[in-house]
């Protein structure tokens, strides 16, 4: 049989092929991670995957005190590959704490956690 497109013709398509599925896959993946969950309370956006990593390089006070008034005494936002809730009056953590329970139970420890 004669090869009309040649080895290198071949070679070239599935080359193409396997950049544009493997394009394909990272955009999917990158975007699916910035889906927020069901019920997540406002906060920013962040970037895929890292989240809002590269947000929180000033001190932190300072960043939250913006995004409490932007966003509100509740706001969430994604810390790498983890989805962050912060509470911002005693009040209101001391009715999540009480009224939700069942949702904080087994939640890992944090740094913060240890100073309450």
């Amino acid at each position: 049989m004669i090869d009309l497109l040649g080895d290198s013709s071949l070679a070239q398509v599935n080359g193409l092929t396997i950049t544009v599925t493997l394009g394909v896959v990272a955009i999917s993946l990158a975007l699916w991670t910035m889906v927020r969950p069901r019920n997540f309370p406002p906060g920013p956006k962040g970037l895929p995957i890292v989240g809002s990593l590269f947000s929180l390089d000033e001190s932190l006070e300072k960043i939250f005190t913006g995004w409490i008034k932007q966003y509100g005494d509740i706001f969430g936002f994604k810390l790498g590959e983890h989805w962050m809730v912060v509470l911002n009056h005693q009040e209101i953590i001391k009715k999540a704490l009480l009224k939700q329970s069942v949702q904080f139970a087994g939640r890992p420890r944090s740094p913060s956690g240890v100073y309450m």
